[in-house]
Formats: C-alpha cells, structure tokens, sequence
C-alpha cells in the first residue's frame, strides 16, 4: 500500500470515529440539526470506507452489523445515517468485505457493545474489536494499515467521548 492511500485510509478512519461520536453526543442530548449533520458526515465517511478496499470494508461493516446486532443504533439520526450508508452503497457502490474476517470482527464489535455496559475499566475500553482486528491482520485476512486505521477509529471516538459539545 503506498503512503497517500495509506493516509487517506487513516484520514478517513479517525474522521469517522469522531463524527460518529458527535452523532451520539449530540443525539443523546435531543437530536436537533447538529445531530443528524454529525450522523450524515459520518455515514459519508462509513460509505469511503466500504469502498476503499476489502480491509477497510470488512472493518466498516464489522462496526455498523456489530452496533446493528447490539442494539446501538436506536436514535432517528443514527438509523438515518445507517440509511444513508445503505442508499450509498447501492447507487455508488462498495468493496465486497472479506468474509471470514467480518464474521469474526461484527461478533466482537457486538459482543464490545455487551461488555461496554459492563461495570469495569477493562471492558470498558471496548478490547475485544482491537484485539480481533490485530488477529485478523496477522493472519492475513486484512492488511495491517486497514487494523492501524481502525484503532485510530476508536481512538478519535472516545477522545471526543470525553469532550462534551455543546
């Protein structure tokens, strides 16, 4: 993978990660216009990420299914976002995710929603996706700037998890 995709990949992933968290920011505090703005980026970024690569389409529909299955999308704006990403890949097209790498990471996305509620810093920090994804990358089924990219996703979203907007 050369430098500029390599970089845009990690542009996009830690830009998705913190509108994401926006979105649920400010969808928990009422909806309102930033909401769904917030929820609309980041559905765009989600749809960059589907169509990127196999890696980075794996890992953004591991996410979406993993929250889906979990129960997380349950404010109007995020179904409208999950919507949106839906309306995006069937008219612009994405990248076919590698298979057994999804199965693997949407489980441990769903099952980090579980233990997310759990009482515990440990299960808090949501290990379980990071751990997979490291897993899958060195077992080859993703490249290893797409499991980078999806660490930095997390990263962004829970440092704006302890910023508060207004």
């Amino acid at each position: 993978m050369q430098l500029q995709e390599t970089l845009t990949i990690l542009a996009i992933f830690i830009s998705a990660g913190a509108t994401l968290k926006m979105a649920d920011l400010w969808g928990e505090a009422g909806g309102g216009f930033k909401a769904y703005l917030a929820s609309a980026s980041a559905a765009t970024l989600f749809w960059l990420m589907l169509k990127l690569s196999p890696s980075t389409s794996t890992l953004a529909l591991a996410i979406i299914l993993g929250s889906l299955f979990s129960g997380k999308i349950d404010r109007l704006n995020l179904v409208l976002g999950s919507i949106l990403i839906l309306i995006l890949a069937v008219m612009l097209g994405f990248t076919p995710p590698v298979i057994p790498a999804l199965i693997l990471l949407t489980g441990l996305a769903a099952l980090d929603e579980y233990l997310h509620e759990a009482d515990g810093k440990i299960l808090a920090l949501r290990p379980a996706l990071k751990i997979g994804v490291i897993v899958a990358a060195a077992i080859g089924w993703i490249v290893w700037e797409a499991a980078l990219a999806l660490l930095l996703f997390d990263l962004s979203y829970e440092a704006l998890g302890r910023w508060r907007p207004a």
